[in-house]
């Protein structure tokens, strides 16, 4: 149990970096949106006992595998969130098509943060610095609202711009979001 609550609590602290505060200057702006990303990363490495991304992939890979195993169900959450956010947070587009195809939610929105899947994207494409396009279009193509507002009021393209995702802006532009 105490591991679903630091889970939780990594993915809350996650979900933080979708704050963009007014800045003085584009320094200091850099400098605060570098330092929750590396807070945050540091967070989730901390929590699941690994020491880089490709552990971290790996771990949560086999995490939502064995729990499809056992579950059979891909809306199944593990720390109050869904296994679609688990493997968007690796940016494993398979494993994102597959929850799909078994009827996993692509514009799930958390009722506690207003986190939807394409906003948990960006966060973690922000943190680990992978191209989310690919999966960004997979989950638009099966319903997910770029436009969702988080409780901050922030929707998935404000969290792009703040963050320079100008890839994941041209998917958006691409499907009349932007």
């Amino acid at each position: 149990m105490k591991t679903y609550k630091k889970l939780f609590a990594a993915t809350i602290l996650t979900a933080s970096i979708f704050a963009t505060q007014s800045a003085k200057s584009n320094d200091f702006l850099k400098t605060y949106k570098e330092q929750i990303i590396a807070k945050a990363k540091n967070v989730l490495f901390k929590t699941h006992g690994v020491k880089n991304f490709e552990e971290f992939r790996k771990h949560y890979r086999s995490l939502i595998n064995l729990t499809l195993l056992r579950e059979k169900n891909a809306n199944f959450c593990m720390a109050r969130l869904p296994l679609i956010f688990f493997a968007i947070s690796i940016n494993d587009v398979n494993l994102v098509r597959k929850l799909i195809s078994m009827g996993a939610n692509a514009n799930h929105t958390l009722k506690s943060t207003s986190l939807t899947p394409l906003s948990m994207l960006i966060a973690y494409a922000a943190i680990f610095k992978f191209d989310p396009t690919q999966l960004a279009e997979l989950l638009i193509k099966h319903g997910a609202d770029p436009k969702v507002r988080n409780y901050q009021g922030k929707n998935a393209i404000d969290i792009a711009k703040f963050y320079g995702l100008n890839k994941i802006l041209k998917v958006f532009k691409k499907y009349g979001y932007c």
